[in-house]
């Protein structure tokens, strides 16, 4: 699909959220091209002491967890026509968070999360169509038992 699809799209839905390693690794690979807004350890002597703790995200080791999809949580959105990133990966099965970024990634990076975008765009069409067939039938069984009393009150006229 085209970026400006995919950007009025996911300003349609408002957001996506990701889990995946993969993703990650897109993002560490695009990091050159990228703006960060934010980086912080959720260690606060890590993030005092960040000369000898640096938060390098162009490392993939830096985004390394404990189990690679139930620790990472990527949401992206649209933020003044660029896509943003907020990144919160954690450490381990005890929900330590790690570190959190604010990323404004290429807009062609969109093509790296269009399956997710595309998936939650569904989701909402499918949500609205089956609003629709409820409305459809509530108004036919409505419209149904009118006829019926009213086929009843034309044979207690006869």
């Amino acid at each position: 699909m085209e970026i400006d699809k995919l950007i009025k799209t996911l300003l349609i839905i408002e957001n996506v959220t990701c889990r995946r390693w993969s993703v990650v690794k897109d993002i560490v690979k695009v990091i050159p091209e990228s703006e960060i807004l934010k980086k912080e350890w959720y260690d606060t002597y890590k993030n005092k002491y960040q000369e000898s703790f640096p938060l390098d995200l162009s490392k993939i080791d830096t985004w390394s967890t404990f189990d690679d999809q139930r620790y990472i949580n990527l949401f992206f959105s649209i933020k003044d026509n660029k896509l943003l990133c907020i990144a919160k990966i954690y450490n381990s099965h005890d929900h330590n968070q790690k570190f959190t970024a604010e990323i404004l990634l290429p807009l062609d990076f969109m093509h790296k999360i269009e399956e997710f975008i595309m998936g939650k765009f569904n989701k909402l069409a499918e949500y609205a169509y089956d609003e629709y067939l409820k409305t459809q039938k509530q108004n036919w069984l409505c419209n149904y038992k009118n006829k019926l009393i009213e086929e009843y009150d034309e044979k207690e006229k006869e």
